[in-house]
């Protein structure tokens, strides 16, 4: 997975710039079953791996069978040209030890060597040709800015009912909802150990300065995968606070349905004064929208969908780059806001969708000759 910044022509459309190579994704997903000719053979693509979203190759567990017979399981790396390989200096790097496959979509391709030992192929990956400019470019420019609004906000009131879902089930899932907020990519195992570890804890009544003690232990000693997450924002900075917040959730409802960010800062203050980290406001905004306002909702009936949609939040990465495409720039922004463009981006951006992304559809700039892909779906490694 890169960790820099480029900025290139476009290679899905001459017309647009963009500076991530993630925009190739989709397409090395949609390879399942196709062959592609290497020097001494052909390769299958079995399984084309699950996506990386740290530090090291662009996918993982990729699944080839080689026309000898062989077959082969590792790492993917995606690039737009052979210089970028070099450019980016991973033929040294020890991340890369695993790699089967060097995937470009321009130029002549040429293996590559991993710490001057491997050699491993490259092919190249044809990518379908875009007639029109990605409408999501400039969309501002054709569509009302109380329509573009409104889109938004239906997907966030679709996002919002899904989170509320997640929390009306079992007390062992809502408990995995709230611990999921620590770090979820890559690291799924590392937060069901600590939540089965929680309840747990609370089944056997331990009491609150112990529990903490025992979990911020149990935190420090699982291996986290962060890439390139800030040190702020550690697993081990927000476990105290959110073990905090579930033990006041089974223990003391009453108090529990009082919280707000005045009080949330109050535990903050509390936790540091222990000896705890802690983490930013940011995060505290983001587990008051995930889980508190939605569970309020959930365990009341009284409707605290506006209290949710109008928090005031930083814009993920991600947010940014759309609203940049979109040249849309609401302020300040608003949870709401956030969360509707992250389900579009969900269920049209991600996979490049464009023909089913609501925005492009209420714009008339979708295409109707343009047929969606169809969605890739994770399936098992094959034995």
């Amino acid at each position: 997975m890169h960790l820099y910044s480029e900025v290139e022509k476009n290679i899905l459309n001459p017309a647009v710039r963009v500076g991530d190579e993630s925009n190739i994704y989709p397409f090395w997903q949609d390879q399942r079953g196709r062959t592609f000719k290497i020097p001494g053979g052909y390769i299958t693509v079995v399984h084309p791996g699950e996506q990386n979203y740290y530090s090291g190759p662009d996918f993982r567990n990729c699944v080839l069978r080689h026309s000898g017979g062989r077959i082969f399981q590792g790492d993917v790396e995606i690039h737009s040209t052979m210089q970028d390989w070099h450019a980016h200096q991973h033929s040294h790097c020890d991340e890369y030890r695993n790699l089967i496959l060097h995937v470009i979509v321009r130029g002549i391709p040429d293996p590559i060597r991993v710490n001057e030992v491997s050699s491993v192929p490259t092919i190249l990956l044809h990518l379908p040709h875009r007639s029109s400019a990605d409408p999501c470019v400039g969309i501002i420019h054709t569509i009302e800015p109380d329509d573009l609004s409104a889109c938004v906000k239906t997907m966030a009131r679709i996002r919002w009912d899904r989170v509320r879902e997640g929390l009306s089930g079992p007390l062992d899932q809502t408990l995995f909802c709230f611990f999921k907020l620590i770090s979820i990519r890559g690291n799924k195992a590392n937060v069901q150990t600590l939540s089965g570890l929680f309840i747990r804890l609370h089944e056997n009544q331990t009491a609150l300065v112990t529990l903490l003690r025992i979990m911020d232990k149990k935190c420090r000693s699982l291996p986290w995968r962060t890439g390139k997450r800030r040190p702020a924002s550690h697993p081990v900075n927000r476990i105290p606070f959110v073990s905090l917040v579930a033990f006041m959730y089974l223990t003391d409802l009453r108090e529990f349905l009082t919280l707000d960010m005045p009080k949330m800062e109050d535990l903050r203050v509390q936790l540091r004064q222990l000896g705890y980290p802690v983490p930013g406001k940011i995060f505290m905004t983001e587990m008051m929208g995930n889980i508190i306002l939605p569970l309020f909702e959930v365990l009341t009936g009284k409707d605290y969908f506006h209290q949710w949609a109008t928090l005031k939040v930083q814009p993920y990465a991600g947010v940014r780059q759309r609203l940049a495409e979109w040249k849309w720039a609401p302020e300040p922004l608003l949870f709401e806001q956030q969360q509707g463009i992250l389900q579009i981006d969900k269920d049209a951006c991600q996979g490049r969708y464009c023909a089913l992304c609501p925005v492009a559809l209420i714009a008339g700039t979708a295409g109707i000759d343009e047929k969606p892909m169809t969605p890739y779906k994770k399936r098992p490694i094959p034995n």
